[in-house]
């Protein structure tokens, strides 16, 4: 057995692993936590770049080239990690902290859905739904909406 401990790998002793296996749930969860709030994070600063097109500064030819080659993510990605921190960063404080608390791929499906009415009940389906219920139901909700 393995664990990730800041860049290398260590072995874990099987004879010490039901000792340390609380410490191994506490640091992934910890480490999950800390994912969602870099990709906030790299979130807001695309959004940034291009608002400020500080990618033609440093030389880029265009957007999608800067993504490609420096920020290393595709131009759906962005624009999913863009559009969700535009959108959620101009909530009041208690949807865009719930937002910002459940990551970005299942806030994106919330986009413009979400808001003071409802924000309880859509807080209860992220908690019992899971990823790919969650898309669906949203789909349903954004096809009521159109109505």
């Amino acid at each position: 057995m393995t664990a990730i401990s800041r860049r290398k790998v260590q072995l874990i002793d099987p004879d010490k692993a039901a000792d340390t296996s609380s410490v191994v749930r506490a640091r992934v969860k910890e480490l999950q936590r800390a994912v969602r709030e870099l990709n906030w994070q790299q979130a807001e600063a695309l959004a940034t770049i291009q608002q400020k097109r500080l990618w033609a500064v440093w030389g880029f030819r265009s957007w999608v080239s800067y993504l490609k080659s420096e920020a290393q993510t595709s131009l759906r990605t962005a624009q999913y990690l863009v559009g969700t921190w535009t959108h959620f960063s101009t909530q009041p404080a208690e949807i865009r902290d719930w937002a910002y608390s459940i990551g970005w791929t299942r806030a994106k499906e919330l986009v413009g859905l979400v808001n003071a009415q409802n924000l309880r009940w859509w807080q209860h389906l992220v908690e019992v739904s899971t990823a790919r219920e969650l898309v669906e139901i949203a789909k349903v909700q954004r096809r009521q909406k159109e109505r």
